[in-house]
Formats: C-alpha cells, structure tokens, sequence
C-alpha cells in the first residue's frame, strides 16, 4: 500500500524537523497534518533568508508534499508513484511551470505588467506602496523560492526588456527584502505593490480574486 493517510497519525505522529533553523515540530502527536502543514510554512515565512539560500518551498502545497516524503522516509513507507514528466514548453522546463504554473497563470502577471506599461500610467504614493508591501510580506501567497524560479521562466527576461518605463519608475519599498512572487497573481510583489488600481481592477478580474487571500489589500475599496 502506498497511500499514506493525512486524516490519522502516523507511528510517531506528524514529525518534522528543520535542520537549517533547528526547528522541530513540538507535538507531533497532538498536531495534525494540515496543522503540522501550518506550522512548518509559518516557521519558514519567520526566516525567509534561509529558505531563500536553501531553495526550501515555502508554499502550502509543496510544503504539504515534503511533509508527506518526510514521513514516508521515517516510516519506512513507498514513495508514491512519480507522475508522467512534464513536456518542455519553449524552455518552460523549470519546477515554476509543473508545480505552480501554466502557460495561461504566466500570462496574468505578464499582462498586468505589459498593461501597466503600455499605459504609461504612474505609480502609487510611498506611503501607499509601503502600506501594500507590508501585508504582502505577511501574506501566506507572497513565495521568495517561486520568485526566483520566475526569474529563470524566459518570459521573465523578455518583461524585463519590454517594461522599461516602470523600471524607471524607481519602484521601491522598505520591505523589498520580503517580497517575492505572488502565487495568486503571479506577478511579482515588488512590482504589484506600485500599480494603480485601475490597472489592477482591469487585469486582476473574477476568476482571479478568489484566490487571493482574505486580508489581501487588492481587495480593499
């Protein structure tokens, strides 16, 4: 049998330990796996740096499948069944595509950005962009690891060269450190967080929005 169940405990319960930040699951056996899930991506969102400089997956579905592997190693348990790899799509190879991505998801923050700079629109206030970059930096969405498979997508390079008025811009916040892709978007924060809502309200539309999250400040009147 190769399932392994996430509703009941397994010998031990849901153990887990972080070697880069000495973090070890403190009750195994009274935490489930959705809360053990929790845990573990509020521990890495503490310590963005690390996760950064180790490549650790620092979004919900991924960290759920560690786990998973984790436990199955510890136990004794098969690994699952590998999917069929997924076919290059002109140099789309990289995890950013068959883990978190498609063609059409790439094409939403690409949009925005090629809307926003096609406009010839500003950007928001200071205070604004701060107050915005502020929750992003909090939110459960905003994936430093997936920022950094974006920049090797070549649509990336090819935004790059293409959106040279916002670069001028001088797009800027105090919390650029933290802020990474958005996996609701997937858009870069550190550009989300400067665009003015009327491009925003155009390109982030009803099949999108629900997959922000509920304290998301692009929801806000």
């Amino acid at each position: 049998m190769s399932e392994l169940s996430h509703t009941t405990f397994p010998p031990g319960g849901w153990q887990f330990t972080q070697p880069q930040t000495g973090w070890s699951n403190p009750s195994p056996m009274g935490t489930t796996f959705d809360g053990t899930v929790a845990k573990i991506y509020e521990m890495r969102r503490k310590n963005p740096a690390i996760c950064l400089r180790h490549k650790l997956p620092m979004d919900m579905p991924s960290i759920a499948k560690e786990l998973d592997l984790y436990t199955r190693r510890r136990i004794g348990m098969p690994m699952p069944t590998p999917p069929a790899p997924t076919t290059a799509i002109g140099g789309f190879s990289s995890p950013i595509l068959s883990n978190i991505m498609d063609i059409k998801k790439l094409a939403i923050g690409a949009g925005l950005l090629m809307e926003w700079n096609s406009s010839g629109a500003g950007k928001v206030s200071e205070f604004e962009s701060n107050a915005r970059a502020k929750v992003c930096a909090e939110c459960r969405l905003n994936s430093l690891p997936n920022y950094e498979h974006w920049l090797k997508v070549p649509v990336a390079g090819s935004l790059t060269a293409r959106t040279e008025q916002l670069k001028a811009l001088k797009l800027v916040t105090s919390h650029d450190a933290k802020l990474g892709l958005c996996d609701a978007t997937y858009c870069p924060t550190s550009y989300l967080v400067h665009a003015p809502r009327p491009i925003l309200d155009k390109r982030i539309g009803p099949k999108v929005r629900p997959n922000l999250d509920a304290k998301c400040w692009i929801l806000q009147p």
